[in-house]
């Protein structure tokens, strides 16, 4: 009777960790990385954040196509910055660097595949505290469409990044290592007293 409420005790605490990875599936971890090679130069910005998909849905009125704007960090956290290879502009930013975000979408995005290069995302830009130096990368206003920066915003005169790629990640539970951790020790400790009730079984 024992040992069947261990099993019982593993079995419940594997379907809790199967839960709370799930709940935690509507974090995201974004990727995104613009380049200057469409312009001609070696420009590099790599940006980090996390999103929660869901918030991010409402936000726009749902995920059918809409405009979010919003000040940092809000729908954005953990927002890092990193622009290298640029001929003025190079360092690493945080969300203290800039003042907000906005995100226009012309339908629903498909968060398994690079937005990047889906055509419902219209525009995703951040726009800095431009009084700040060096100043962050910043949007830049491009006639034909596309979403690109500039490295320096404060003095205008950085190079120019375009979006290349904008993939997003689950984020894992920080409670799932403790949990799969506690779920090993618990069957190990049921592997054992088996172990030790079948040596007693054996010695009567």
């Amino acid at each position: 009777m024992k040992i069947l409420s261990q099993i019982a005790l593993a079995t419940l605490l594997t379907a809790t960790l199967a839960t709370r990875a799930v709940a935690q599936d509507d974090i995201r971890h974004a990727t995104t990385l613009w380049t200057g090679t469409y312009f001609g130069n070696s420009a590099t910005v790599e940006m980090d954040f996390d999103m929660d998909i869901t918030a991010f849905n409402t936000g726009l009125g749902g995920n059918t196509g809409g405009h979010l704007e919003s000040n940092l960090p809000g729908y954005l956290t953990n927002l890092s910055v990193t622009v290298t290879g640029a001929s003025v502009g190079n360092g690493t930013f945080a969300a203290s660097d800039y003042y907000y975000f906005v995100i226009d979408t012309y339908g629903p995005l498909d968060y398994s595949q690079d937005l990047a290069t889906l055509g419902n995302l219209a525009d995703f830009h951040l726009y800095d505290h431009t009084y700040l130096e060096p100043a962050a990368p910043n949007w830049f206003f491009d006639a034909d469409g596309r979403n690109v920066m500039i490295t320096d915003a404060g003095n205008n005169d950085g190079d120019h990044v375009l979006l290349t790629s904008f993939v997003l990640t689950p984020v894992p539970e920080p409670a799932t290592g403790s949990l799969l951790a506690a779920g090993v020790m618990g069957l190990a400790g049921l592997a054992w007293q088996r172990r030790r009730a079948a040596a007693r079984s054996a010695r009567a």
